[in-house]
């Protein structure tokens, strides 16, 4: 039996090549199998019960000891794994970092701005070895690195930022699904862009440099990097949301931030990885979507 512990991103830096990927557990032989999404086939049932995926460390994955059933159906990790890796407690709640944390935020940080439909503007961080996963699992498609920085400091500087320039730190996953559709207008992004990085380099900022660590990456060495022709990104032109919708069936068409896109005679529909991840598979020999209800809404985190 398989558990499914991850839909997302990998980056094949000599090829400069994007691809969305699965990643399942075998529950029997330990292992974690990868899938290559484009063209896939799914033909899956989920099941009711969510388990915890576990955790990395070191960059290794580790198996839930518990294979504790999770009563949050947007949740991923139980409170054991999530300490064990320590990333949400450290990042969201202000806990000191353990020793796996301590080695993740020792390496060099980064700070970036991206562009999001419509008009918006939002600062976020990427460490170094998630550098170019980052912006595209958040769905940034048009972003540009402007700062780095250590772990320890990138946080309050990335806080720092967004309250002294007015840039949000979140766009929320209703705001992305709304938009799925609308590609980014290129021209406006880029515009934005430009004369916000301008806008730091007007002047030093001695407490951002000094204080926090933060030092600008020369203007003239920023790239802005746009995501939205690349060939594994899709807009799906019309599609239904399928909130909790545990059959997976039809061919795959996309990934975009955290909706995974389906299409099944000749609809395409979304479903939330959030809801799906942690919950073991079976196969299914055939399947066949009803009308969702017009009433079904994504949680706004």
């Amino acid at each position: 039996m398989h558990q499914l512990i991850d839909i997302n991103w990998k980056y094949l830096f000599q090829a400069d090549k994007y691809i969305p990927t699965a990643k399942l557990f075998d529950l029997k032989t330990k292992e974690v199998l990868k899938i290559d999404l484009p063209g896939y086939n799914f033909a899956l049932k989920m099941s009711d019960e969510k388990y915890c995926t576990g955790y990395y460390l070191n960059g290794e994955y580790k198996e839930c000891a518990l294979q504790t059933v999770l009563s949050s159906s947007t949740a991923n990790q139980c409170d054991v794994c999530e300490r064990l890796q320590g990333f949400k407690s450290t990042f969201f709640y202000g806990a000191d970092p353990n020793e796996n944390m301590q080695k993740y935020l020792s390496q060099k940080h980064f700070i970036y701005l991206a562009y999001f439909e419509p008009g918006l503007l939002k600062v976020g961080t990427a460490s170094e070895s998630r550098k170019n996963i980052r912006p595209i699992e958040q769905d940034a498609l048009i972003y540009a690195y402007i700062a780095e920085s250590d772990g320890f400091n990138v946080q309050k500087a990335e806080k720092y930022i967004s309250k002294n320039f007015g840039i949000t730190e979140h766009v929320n996953s209703s705001h992305k699904l709304k938009y799925i559709s609308r590609k980014p207008n290129t021209a406006f992004a880029y515009d934005l862009i430009n004369r916000t990085i301008d806008k730091f380099h007007s002047k030093i900022d001695w407490k951002l440099e000094e204080e926090l660590s933060c030092s600008l990456i020369d203007r003239n060495k920023i790239e802005i990097q746009n995501l939205s022709t690349h060939e594994n990104i899709h807009f799906p032109p019309t599609f239904e949301v399928l909130n909790k919708e545990l059959n997976l069936f039809g061919v795959f068409s996309g990934l975009r931030g955290r909706y995974l896109i389906i299409k099944s005679e000749q609809k395409e529909f979304v479903f939330d990885t959030n809801f799906l991840m942690g919950r073991t598979i079976a196969t299914l020999s055939d399947y066949h979507y009803n009308e969702p209800k017009k009433d079904i809404q994504f949680s706004l985190f």
